[in-house]
């Protein structure tokens, strides 16, 4: 017997187990764990190495103990190992006890062993009353009645090029040649089951054929894969793989590992593409999603290193790549699932799933927009390159591991008002070994305190450092923060050609510095309330982003009055409300012709928010003005308070400001076809500018009755229904 001891431990990055070194006692360099007075094999402080020959039986401090197991991953990864023999009193071998010993060629099994065999001396062993071989190597010669291949059998094997399956195999388990160096394998006819990630991870595979008696298997085409005949799904596939275009399904681990991969043309036939199905093909450069997939598993394209380019095509009913954003958004929820290194975060995404940047190596920096509410669990998880990382200000949930491992994120500009208000899960900054003394989290002007009394936060960071007063602020002529009388003495400068501040002097947006301006700065000052620039009011709630929201309807000249109605992107009030006459359609819900994300409802442009031109409020009132986003009437909803009221006879809804201002909303029904306004209700519904998330022939509104006051837009309102509009002012950047 040979043993020797290997120093130093291989990393098999992300997919091998850990394996702990606990044992009992060791004799001639294999370790044991006792099992009252019999022994199991198990794994130590070095590795196994050369020929190995299991004992039947070891003695240690004079008592002596049948050996009568191999334990779970108890040769696992011992790359060196050559050559190893197993006793006639082993009955039992564990989970991957020989994965990955790439240099395994030999294995005997001593005849009089109850439970295993090796056979015509295969070099593999076999449970005998099953037939099945459980642990092969790269000299294997499947004898001709084995009936089955066990769970991970060839595991890592990278110096196995070929092997034939004999007639009488009919099963080939989970991971049974996973990472193996085979370049073909040919499926024989007798096969009638084939585990996930049989063959995935065989990175110089360029072959796969199934003999054409098979019955549950083919590879139609000459595709070079594996595809389940009843279902049409590409369970495993290759570098040189051509889908056809009558497969529906993509499997779970189908294309794992395919280095050499640089493309992947994904026909119209496919709606489902299952977890892992392109993980680590670290040469995939672009990828397009075409418009029949309604569903993608997690972590399709995880450590896609090189990955720059991915689309969905236009009339997909389910995700979308909006704003050409290089990424994958599930449309309903505005949920980012995948991204890339090029991507850009939407401003209509509210949330970034799960291990949707994981381990994109080429990502640098990222802005998280204001929109985004929700990081999930690991979802910039080690992405080691990036240096610099933007947080907006409605981030509400920051998942376990969010941005774990990122080891040279050195900047992170975070604009949330309050830590207090984030809900956020374990090690969200960590690092698993390295200093954060360079690391800086840059946070709004008069919230350091609170960062550095949050214990989520301070641990993470060298240093925690306050933001400048915001530059863009309305008003701030001469960029100090602040809208005071020394703006309204800049504007005076310029206007007498004595000073210059042209991009920020022009309070009211209309493209000239004059006396208005002055006004403008004067009713900022003033706290709001009075008539604005463009003499229409506004009013300050007192909320997180600062949302100017008007005290009027659009069409209304008082508070109480209830304005115009307007369908949702039309610009003109009319006495008639259906889609017999909506703008955006031919004359029915399914004929529409703008802002449509489902081909069932019309011509799919996947506009989900409104343009300017069919804005009402920016129409009707202006370039300062526009109806409110969902984003901004989720905002009011949740940091309002409600209560019944009344204005000069008229019911209302009163909402307060988390700054004690008041908003009122008087109480008007919808109109529909020609019916007239059902006055002096406590009913009342107001536009957004937002599609709604599930139907296109709706659109998201604000709904308040007294009993419900919220924002319905999963399912919406029918567009072509008439409501009132509160518009909202532009920041003037």
């Amino acid at each position: 017997m040979k043993t020797s001891i290997k120093t130093t431990l291989l990393l098999l990055a992300l997919l091998l187990p850990a394996v702990a070194a606990a044992y009992d006692f060791e004799v001639d360099g294999i370790y044991y764990n006792i099992n009252g007075n019999e022994a199991t094999v198990t794994s130590g402080t070095s590795y196994y190495s050369g020929d190995v020959t299991i004992p039947a039986a070891v003695t240690y401090n004079g008592m002596t103990y049948s050996v009568t197991a191999i334990g779970n991953h108890a040769f696992f990864d011992c790359y060196r190992l050559t050559k190893v023999t197993i006793p006639s009193s082993v009955t039992a071998i564990g989970l991957q006890a020989f994965a990955y010993c790439r240099d395994l060629s030999s294995i005997a099994v001593d005849s009089g062993n109850r439970k295993y065999d090796c056979r015509n001396n295969c070099n593999a062993i076999i449970e005998t009353a099953s037939n099945k071989l459980i642990v092969g190597c790269e000299n294997t010669i499947i004898p001709n009645s084995v009936t089955a291949i066990g769970e991970g059998a060839f595991e890592g094997r990278d110096s196995l090029m070929s092997v034939d399956f004999p007639s009488s195999v009919t099963y080939i388990d989970y991971h049974a040649f996973w990472g193996c160096g085979l370049t073909s394998v040919q499926i024989s006819e007798s096969v009638n089951f084939i585990g996930e990630g049989a063959f995935s991870a065989c990175t110089d595979m360029t072959s796969i054929i199934v003999d054409s008696g098979n019955p549950k298997y083919d590879s139609r085409n000459n595709c070079n894969a594996i595809i389940e005949t009843a279902s049409n799904t590409l369970l495993e596939g290759c570098k040189s793989t051509i889908i056809p275009n009558t497969v529906t399904a993509i499997g779970k681990n189908a294309f794992e590992y395919c280095f050499g991969m640089t493309s992947i043309d994904i026909p119209n036939s496919v709606v489902s593409i299952g977890d892992f199905a392109f993980f680590k093909c670290s040469d995939l450069t672009s990828v397009i999603i075409p418009n029949s997939v309604t569903f993608i598993g997690k972590r399709l394209f995880g450590m896609c290193y090189d990955l720059r380019s991915i689309s969905v095509d236009s009339g997909n009913p389910r995700y979308d790549s909006r704003n050409n954003c290089n990424a994958i958004i599930e449309t309903a929820s505005n949920t980012l699932i995948v991204g890339c290194q090029t991507s850009t975060i939407p401003n209509t995404v509210a949330s970034i799933g799960e291990y949707a940047f994981q381990l994109v190596s080429g990502l640098t920096s990222i802005d998280i927009p204001n929109s985004v509410t929700t990081i999930m669990d690991n979802a910039f998880d080690d992405c080691y390159r990036l240096t610099s990382l933007t947080i907006g200000n409605s981030v509400r949930f920051i998942g376990n591991y969010a941005f774990y491992r990122c080891t040279r994120l050195s900047d992170v500009y975070c604009f949330i008002d309050n830590p207090s208000t984030v809900s956020m899960g374990n090690s969200v900054f960590r690092l698993s070994s390295s200093s954060y003394s360079s690391r800086t989290l840059y946070v709004p002007h008069g919230t350091a305190d609170a960062y550095q009394a949050d214990s989520r936060w301070y641990p993470y960071f060298g240093q925690i450092v306050e933001m400048e007063p915001e530059t863009g602020l309305i008003g701030d002529v001469n960029l100090d923060g602040d809208v005071d009388i020394a703006d309204v003495n800049a504007v005076v400068d310029i206007i007498t050609g004595s000073s210059d501040y042209t991009i920020t002097a022009d309070v009211n947006n209309d493209g000239e510095i004059n006396i208005t301006d002055i006004n403008a700065i004067l009713h900022i000052i003033m706290g709001g309330g009075g008539p604005s620039p463009d003499e229409h009011e506004w009013v300050d709630l007192g909320l997180p982003s600062g949302t100017l929201w008007a005290t009027c309807n659009v069409g209304a000249s008082s508070p109480e009055e209830y304005g115009d109605y307007f369908a949702w992107g039309e610009t003109e009030p009319k006495d008639y409300y259906d889609w017999s006459t909506y703008k955006w359609c031919n004359g029915s819900s399914d004929t529409l012709t703008k802002y449509c994300t489902y081909s069932t409802y019309g011509t799919v442009d996947n506009k989900t928010e409104l343009d300017l031109e069919d804005d009402a409020a920016y129409v009707n009132w202006g370039p300062a003005w526009q109806m409110p986003s969902r984003v901004q009437i989720e905002e009011l909803v949740t940091q309002c308070t409600l209560q019944r009221s009344s204005m000069n006879g008229v019911n209302c809804w009163l909402l307060i400001g988390p700054n004690g201002n008041t908003m009122f909303l008087p109480g008007a029904d919808q109109r529909n076809k020609d019916r007239p306004v059902q006055v002096n209700s406590y009913y009342s519904c107001y536009w957004t500018r937002t599609v709604s998330s599930w139907y296109p022939v709706c659109a998201s509104y604000l709904f308040a009755n007294g009993i419900d006051f919220g924002m319905y837009y999963t399912y919406g309102i029918s567009r072509s229904i008439g409501n009132t509009v509160r518009a909202v002012r532009i920041p003037q950047d």
